[in-house]
């Protein structure tokens, strides 16, 4: 399990009763130490053989480990992902209608039923540092713009834990909206990857673009009703 350390989830009185049904599996939880923590446990966990990687947190450590476990070559190795769902946002989950109760999304997760599920890859280059490049695996929604500017707010944010994940995000999108000056980007689209006649490049000055694999961001901002995330399509 790759645990985040600031998600809510495993309470002491709720850690007896997890170890008891895991008592003749393998396993062992890591706490996450900084950002970007999680995807290097996924891929560590990934490597050292183990069959399923768990995360506990919300969309970010989902993010984070769905990366790590791409990186690794997760399901070439046999491995799954696993998810307990304990975040602010809770958007992903929404999607897949995982049980928010930590014990019924265990019992999934020890199930004998699993789904292979599309992930999308992201590569960013810097306008003015073509050669500063960085790439990103991601399974809920790609998003650039002011939505990075409010998760980083959230993220940070000391009130979070008290008030649900829909009021933190409308809260902060409010208050980043009324500062946030959007950046100057250059993007390139396509009808698909060989057909270069279809494909186009604009600059923009960016208040959001998302590319979606799922169907909620943001705190439960249903922008994409129609995705589906085994599809083999963005929307």
């Amino acid at each position: 399990m790759v645990r985040n350390t600031h998600s809510s989830l495993v309470h002491s009185q709720l850690q007896p009763t997890v170890a008891k049904r895991l008592t003749d599996i393998k396993w062992k939880v890591e706490y996450t130490q900084h950002s970007g923590h999680a995807s290097d446990l996924a891929r560590e966990f990934v490597n050292e053989g183990y069959h399923i990687v768990v995360a506990v947190g919300g969309d970010g450590t989902i993010s984070q480990v769905v990366h790590g476990y791409m990186l690794a070559d997760g399901c070439a190795k046999g491995c799954a992902i696993g998810i307990l769902s304990t975040g602010t946002g809770g958007d992903f989950v929404r999607t897949t209608k995982t049980p928010k109760d930590p014990l019924k999304a265990l019992d999934v997760i020890l199930g004998t039923e699993s789904s292979l599920v599309d992930v999308g890859h992201v590569t960013c280059t810097k306008l003015d540092t073509p050669s500063a490049t960085s790439e990103q695996y991601y399974i809920n929604i790609c998003s650039v713009g002011i939505s990075g500017a409010i998760i980083k707010r959230v993220e940070s944010s000391s009130i979070a834990k008290f008030l649900s994940g829909g009021l933190v995000y409308w809260i902060y999108t409010y208050l980043t909206g009324v500062t946030y000056r959007p950046p100057r980007i250059k993007c390139t689209l396509s009808s698909g990857a060989t057909d270069a006649d279809n494909t186009k490049e604009q600059e923009m000055d960016l208040y959001i673009m998302a590319v979606a694999n799922a169907q909620y961001f943001g705190g439960n901002m249903h922008i994409a009703p129609k995705a589906d995330i085994a599809d083999g399509k963005a929307s």
